[in-house]
Protein backbone atom coordinates (compact mmCIF):
# COMPACT_ATOMS: atom_id res chain seq x y z
CA UNK A 1 0.00 0.00 0.00
CA UNK A 2 1.91 3.32 -1.53
CA UNK A 3 0.84 6.68 0.47
CA UNK A 4 0.43 10.00 -1.11
CA UNK A 5 0.30 12.97 0.74
CA UNK A 6 0.11 16.77 0.00
CA UNK A 7 1.37 19.06 2.38
CA UNK A 8 -0.65 22.46 2.10
CA UNK A 9 0.49 24.54 5.27
CA UNK A 10 -1.04 22.98 8.02
CA UNK A 11 -3.61 20.47 5.78
CA UNK A 12 -2.25 17.54 4.97
CA UNK A 13 -3.67 15.56 2.46
CA UNK A 14 -3.86 11.69 2.03
CA UNK A 15 -4.88 9.60 -0.76
CA UNK A 16 -5.28 6.50 1.53
CA UNK A 17 -8.68 5.01 2.30
CA UNK A 18 -10.14 2.71 5.11
CA UNK A 19 -10.72 0.00 2.32
CA UNK A 20 -6.98 0.17 1.26
CA UNK A 21 -5.78 -1.20 4.60
CA UNK A 22 -5.20 -4.15 6.07
CA UNK A 23 -4.68 -5.28 9.67
CA UNK A 24 -2.95 -7.84 12.23
CA UNK A 25 -5.02 -8.11 15.32
CA UNK A 26 -2.53 -9.81 18.33
CA UNK A 27 -4.08 -11.25 21.57
CA UNK A 28 -4.32 -14.05 23.37
CA UNK A 29 -7.99 -14.33 23.79
CA UNK A 30 -10.10 -15.13 20.74
CA UNK A 31 -12.90 -13.25 21.86
CA UNK A 32 -10.87 -10.40 21.53
CA UNK A 33 -9.71 -11.01 18.43
CA UNK A 34 -12.96 -11.43 17.37
CA UNK A 35 -14.07 -8.40 18.84
CA UNK A 36 -11.50 -6.60 17.21
CA UNK A 37 -11.53 -7.80 14.13
CA UNK A 38 -15.63 -7.01 13.77
CA UNK A 39 -15.16 -3.82 14.22
CA UNK A 40 -12.66 -3.33 12.32
CA UNK A 41 -14.27 -5.11 9.47
CA UNK A 42 -17.54 -2.28 10.25
CA UNK A 43 -15.30 0.90 9.85
CA UNK A 44 -14.25 -0.85 6.35
CA UNK A 45 -10.88 -3.06 6.92
CA UNK A 46 -11.47 -5.78 4.65
CA UNK A 47 -8.13 -7.71 4.97
CA UNK A 48 -7.87 -8.84 8.39
CA UNK A 49 -5.64 -11.44 9.79
CA UNK A 50 -5.48 -12.91 13.43
CA UNK A 51 -2.35 -14.50 15.81
CA UNK A 52 -2.60 -15.60 19.64
CA UNK A 53 0.72 -15.31 20.34
CA UNK A 54 3.93 -13.38 19.51
CA UNK A 55 5.64 -15.75 17.54
CA UNK A 56 2.28 -16.16 15.57
CA UNK A 57 2.22 -12.69 15.07
CA UNK A 58 6.18 -12.35 13.50
CA UNK A 59 4.70 -15.58 11.04
CA UNK A 60 1.84 -14.00 10.04
CA UNK A 61 3.16 -10.58 9.81
CA UNK A 62 5.71 -11.99 7.03
CA UNK A 63 3.22 -13.65 4.81
CA UNK A 64 0.56 -10.91 4.95
CA UNK A 65 2.41 -7.22 5.76
CA UNK A 66 -0.55 -5.31 6.69
CA UNK A 67 -0.98 -1.53 7.72
CA UNK A 68 -1.81 -1.74 10.75
CA UNK A 69 -0.91 -4.58 13.80
CA UNK A 70 -3.07 -4.11 16.87
CA UNK A 71 -1.43 -6.13 19.96
CA UNK A 72 -1.79 -6.42 23.47
CA UNK A 73 1.49 -6.60 25.94
CA UNK A 74 0.44 -9.39 27.51
CA UNK A 75 1.09 -12.48 25.02
CA UNK A 76 2.30 -16.22 25.18
CA UNK A 77 5.35 -16.43 23.95
CA UNK A 78 6.53 -12.85 23.62
CA UNK A 79 5.40 -9.71 25.12
CA UNK A 80 4.18 -6.79 23.15
CA UNK A 81 6.98 -5.12 23.57
CA UNK A 82 9.50 -7.55 21.93
CA UNK A 83 6.75 -8.14 19.54
CA UNK A 84 7.14 -4.50 18.21
CA UNK A 85 11.14 -4.37 18.29
CA UNK A 86 10.74 -7.52 15.91
CA UNK A 87 8.03 -6.02 13.43
CA UNK A 88 9.98 -2.76 13.34
CA UNK A 89 12.98 -4.32 12.43
CA UNK A 90 10.94 -6.21 9.52
CA UNK A 91 9.27 -3.06 8.61
CA UNK A 92 10.37 0.40 10.26
CA UNK A 93 7.14 2.16 8.54
CA UNK A 94 4.86 -0.68 10.23
CA UNK A 95 2.11 1.08 12.16
CA UNK A 96 1.70 -0.54 15.42
CA UNK A 97 -1.03 0.38 18.27
CA UNK A 98 -0.66 -1.53 21.69
CA UNK A 99 -4.08 -2.29 23.09
CA UNK A 100 -3.60 -3.87 26.63
CA UNK A 101 -5.51 -3.70 30.21
CA UNK A 102 -1.51 -2.73 31.66
CA UNK A 103 -1.39 1.09 32.45
CA UNK A 104 2.40 1.17 33.90
CA UNK A 105 3.59 4.34 32.47
CA UNK A 106 6.90 2.21 32.02
CA UNK A 107 5.91 0.10 29.26
CA UNK A 108 3.50 2.79 27.93
CA UNK A 109 7.02 4.97 27.65
CA UNK A 110 8.99 1.51 26.30
CA UNK A 111 6.12 0.85 23.59
CA UNK A 112 6.55 4.64 22.53
CA UNK A 113 10.21 4.25 22.52
CA UNK A 114 10.12 1.38 20.36
CA UNK A 115 7.87 2.67 17.73
CA UNK A 116 3.96 1.77 19.02
CA UNK A 117 1.95 4.99 17.10
CA UNK A 118 -0.92 4.83 20.08
CA UNK A 119 -1.67 2.79 23.74
CA UNK A 120 -4.82 2.37 24.22
CA UNK A 121 -6.30 1.12 27.39
CA UNK A 122 -9.02 -2.27 27.82
CA UNK A 123 -11.58 -2.32 28.07
CA UNK A 124 -11.49 0.67 25.33
CA UNK A 125 -14.20 2.44 23.61
CA UNK A 126 -14.82 1.42 20.03
CA UNK A 127 -14.94 4.45 18.67
CA UNK A 128 -11.47 5.62 20.29
CA UNK A 129 -9.94 2.71 17.86
CA UNK A 130 -11.39 4.32 14.81
CA UNK A 131 -10.25 7.69 15.61
CA UNK A 132 -6.63 5.87 16.29
CA UNK A 133 -7.00 4.70 12.78
CA UNK A 134 -8.06 7.25 11.10
CA UNK A 135 -5.41 9.79 12.67
CA UNK A 136 -2.88 7.09 11.88
CA UNK A 137 -3.70 7.21 7.79
CA UNK A 138 -5.16 10.87 7.67
CA UNK A 139 -8.60 9.41 6.95
CA UNK A 140 -11.86 11.72 7.49
CA UNK A 141 -14.00 9.45 8.94
CA UNK A 142 -16.66 11.01 6.50
CA UNK A 143 -14.31 9.51 3.62
CA UNK A 144 -15.01 5.99 5.41
CA UNK A 145 -15.91 3.20 3.13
Amino acid sequence: MEQTKIETSNIIVSNTKISDLSALVVDYSEHIRALLSMHLTNIGIKDIHQAGDGLAAIEKFRQTHPSIVITDYILPKMNGLSLIKQLRQISPKVRVVMLTAVSSIEIVRLAKELGASHYILKPWQVNKLSEVIYNIFNIQPTDVK
